[in-house]
């Protein structure tokens, strides 16, 4: 016996593509934090430093590299420009790999 197959509701339908949505959403985050966390370590700024001359709060850049915030192009824009790289680069899901340490590498702080 053959059991019948029910195609999807339509309220099923948008709630995976919102679903799918904030899961991209929340991807994009995440990628765009660690890449002007990774260009502001790589040139050796702090966070209040790189807030100062981007015209932002250190407090919001914070949240932007935790992945808590999502930038609009505009805010973006500043931080590019202090950086001096491609708003492109910051949004480029593949790591910067300036950053990566070698396999056994310690920080300053854990010695």
């Amino acid at each position: 016996m053959q059991e019948a197959f029910d195609p999807p509701k339509q309220e099923d339908i948008q709630l995976s593509r919102v679903l799918r949505s904030v899961d991209a959403t929340q991807q994009l985050r995440k990628i765009i934090g660690r890449r002007i966390r990774c260009t502001r370590v790589c040139a050796g700024q702090s966070i209040s430093t790189l807030a100062m001359t981007a015209g932002i709060s250190a407090g919001f850049l914070f949240r932007l590299e935790k992945g808590h915030n999502i930038p609009s192009l505009q805010m973006l824009h500043p931080i590019a420009i202090e950086r001096d790289t491609p708003i492109a680069s910051l949004i480029n899901p593949k790591p910067c790999g300036a950053c990566i340490k070698p396999a056994g590498a310690r920080s300053a702080r854990s010695r």
